[in-house]
This record gives structure tokens, sequence and C-alpha cells, in this order.
């Protein structure tokens, strides 16, 4: 039997595990119980991507859907089929009517991500209007549910042949320190010392702004070309940045250009690839481009962020409202309280921390709150 075009689906999330900078933030905020789960360092929760499964639970509270959230971010599948859809196999059914007919899309352009992040790299991603072969734009937007550290662009008069130097002088430490724990020569306490000790000395943040960011800040980072990281700040903000992504789904491979990765190496001696070259022959370092004002948006009504690629909206939903769906799918994730979404087919709940998906071919649908204040994100694209 084909699955429903025309109903609404609780989303499995996908667990990242980042073992540099993930930590146990996600899987607390969604209260799974699994043991093994609750260790991991989790960076990441994909809550919509082209990979999605959509499980045919009406309830996240449902003892067999969270038996399956365990299930498949320790296997990596689901022993049953019985339980769930994908989104790709919903969508090659008629893209039409599940992702929307205003734009030529075969499979789910989003990426939509909850993210725990104990510092990240420096990094950057291409404009479109930037000319090359080898890296795609990632248009990308932040919505922040913890206050948070950030760098974002350079320095005003930064000296960008001295800062291409210590972006190489630590790519190549950072390399030798591998090697040494990769053979045995060095113990990997030893190598984390090193590896401190010597960014410290070279000290690349002196280069870059470095900002605090409220909670519930917006930031748009979808023009693309400026420079931006997570940073560390364990006393104001232990849990790292937390944030909910909304981007298109391009891979980090095709998209995000390292010149700089905090000096984060694994026990076995991994670290990240390094493109310090492309960074630095694409990076924009026009002093107005790199004001993070510029990339701060203000919340306008229910509107918190849109661009050509996606919309986001926030909203408190304090009693029954009926919502009729724009011309593409709807994306939603709770932050607070309980969801009830109802049309004319299915009934879900949904609790804080989880996410529903409605295909374009559900034209209204209703939404209550279980919970006295309830407050959720829906994206969209327009």
């Amino acid at each position: 039997m084909s699955p429903e075009l025309d109903r609404p689906y609780l989303i499995i999330p996908h667990f990242v595990e980042q073992p540099t900078w993930g930590g146990s933030y996600i899987v607390s905020y969604k209260q799974i119980a699994d043991e093994e789960l609750k260790l991991r360092k989790i960076g990441q929760s994909y809550e919509l991507y082209g990979g999605s499964i959509l499980s045919l639970s009406s309830s996240s509270a449902d003892s067999q859907f969270q038996n399956d959230i365990v299930e498949y971010n320790k296997s990596g599948s689901l022993s049953s089929d019985s339980d769930y859809v994908t989104l790709q196999n919903l969508t090659d059914q008629n893209p039409s009517r599940v992702l929307g007919s205003s734009f030529p899309h075969t499979r789910m352009p989003l990426l939509i991500k909850f993210t725990q992040a104990l510092g990240n790299s420096f990094q950057i991603h291409v404009k479109k209007s930037q000319k090359q072969s080898r890296w795609k734009p990632k248009p990308e937007s932040w919505y922040y549910l913890e206050d948070g550290v950030i760098t974002y662009g350079v320095k005003k008069g930064a000296d960008m042949d001295e800062f291409k130097q210590a972006c190489l002088a630590i790519e190549e430490k950072m390399i030798a320190l591998s090697d040494s724990l990769t053979i045995g020569a060095l113990s990997y306490g030893r190598a984390k010392e090193k590896a401190e000790s010597f960014i410290k000395s070279v000290n690349p943040l002196r280069f870059v702004n470095t900002h605090r960011v409220k909670r519930h800040s917006i930031v748009d980072l979808s023009p693309g070309a400026v420079q931006h990281s997570w940073e560390e700040d364990p006393v104001s903000c232990p849990h790292g940045n937390v944030l909910y992504e909304v981007q298109l789904d391009v891979t980090d491979d095709e998209s995000t250009i390292r010149a700089f990765d905090k000096g984060k190496i694994q026990p076995d001696g991994t670290i990240r690839k390094i493109h310090v070259e492309d960074y630095f022959a694409h990076i924009d370092t026009d002093p107005e481009h790199n004001d993070l004002s510029l990339a701060m948006r203000k919340r306008e009504g229910h509107s918190l962020i849109h661009t050509s690629h996606y919309s986001l909206d926030a909203a408190t939903i304090q009693k029954e409202a009926v919502v009729e769906n724009p011309p593409s799918f709807v994306h939603i994730f709770v932050i607070e309280g309980e969801l009830r979404v109802e049309t004319p087919t299915r009934t879900l709940s949904v609790e804080k921390g989880y996410s529903c998906f409605i295909p374009r071919a559900v034209k209204t649908f209703a939404l209550s709150p279980t919970q006295e204040k309830t407050s959720i994100l829906k994206t969209y694209i327009k």
C-alpha cells in the first residue's frame, strides 16, 4: 500500500555524533531514556533532510516511536518496515503534492538541524555569485535556543597574509601531531597539550571578531563568504552554542571551507581536512560585509527569516488556530510544550524537542496547545 500524501508525519530524528564538539544537550532536551544515547556526544539532530524517516505513530510519546528513535540511532536502520515511510519514497509518488509545485525539486532541498556545538572551526561558505568549480554555496541561518559565543568576520585592518600564515602553521603542526599520535610516538593527552600550546602562541583569534549572542537571536549567513565559527565559554555558555539551523541540504565536503579547526583531534589521531588556500581565496574582507549587525535579523511578527531558499517563523500557540498551507510543505519543531496537529485524516501529538512534516497535499490543518505554553518553529518555502 502506498503511503498517504495528505496526512502529517512525525519525524524520527537522525543523531550525528561529533566526538570533538558534541554533547548531551539534544538527547536530554528530547527526554530520551536510553542510557547509551545519553552518553554519546551528539553534535546535531537532523530534524528534516532528504533522508528523513517518517513515523506512522500518532504521538511522540508513543513507546513505538521512542523505541524506533533508539533503534535507528544505534543501528542505522529499523527492523520493521511497517512503522515508517521514507520522505523520499513519499516524494517519489508525487513531488509537487509533497514538496510543493512552485519549485522543481524531486528531493527535499533543505536540511534542518538542532545543534549543540562546544566550539567548531573557522569556516566560510562561498557566495552564489562566486565562480568556482570545487565548492557549492550553502545558505544557512541560525536561531539561538541558548546564549552563545561566535566569531563573525575578520577584524577591520587585519593582515590577511599574516592570518593565512598562522592558519598554515597550525595546519602543519596538527598534521605532525596526528602522525605522532597515530604511530604511538605521542599520547593523546600530550598531543592535545601541544596543540593547545601552539595555537595559543599563534593566536588566530586576533584576526577575527568575537561576539556574544543572546538566546532567541537570529543570524543569517545565507549571503556567504564571511568567516564564522562557534566558540567555547564553559562559564557563561556551558552548553556551547545551542541553535536551530535551516540551510540548503549540501554536504560539508561540497560546501564548508575550513581554515582552522581549534586543534581538535581524536584519540586515534584523526583530524578534519583543512582548506587554507581555498578559504583565503574565497573570503570576503570588505569591512561592511564583516559586521555582525548586518547578519542579525529582527523578528517581524511571526517571521524570523525569509530568504529565496526558505522561510522560518516562530509562534506561541495559545488556542486552536487553523492554518492554510503555503505553496510548499511545512516543517514544525516544538520548542516548548506539546502541540496537537490535526488534519481531516490524522491527528498528531508532538512534544517538546520533536518535529513533524506536513506535505503540500494537506491544504489546511489545525494547531492547538495541549499544555499552557506551547512554542514552535515553522519552516517552509515561499
